[in-house]
């Protein structure tokens, strides 16, 4: 649909103890780095669809090659 981002990951919860009501749900999503689909826990399952020719290394420089500029500013002082 015009104006929305398509979806680029996926996650599902599998784990019938963990999940309670959650149980066989599947998210459909969209985050703008799909090289880290998900969030680090037992209970989910995620996925990521990769655009052509990229792979989760290329995501993965690329953020660090943020946070390395975004370290580079200069820094405010703060006078208490």
């Amino acid at each position: 649909a015009e104006g929305r981002t398509a979806c680029n990951a996926w996650v599902f919860c599998g784990d019938a103890k963990a999940c309670g009501s959650k149980l066989g749900h599947c998210w459909l999503k969209h985050t703008q780095d799909p090289s880290l689909p998900g969030h680090a826990s037992h209970m989910w399952t995620a996925g990521a669809i990769l655009p052509p020719g990229k792979t989760a290394l290329d995501f993965r420089i690329a953020a660090r090659e943020r946070r390395a500029a975004a370290q580079q500013r200069e820094l405010t002082v703060l006078e208490g």
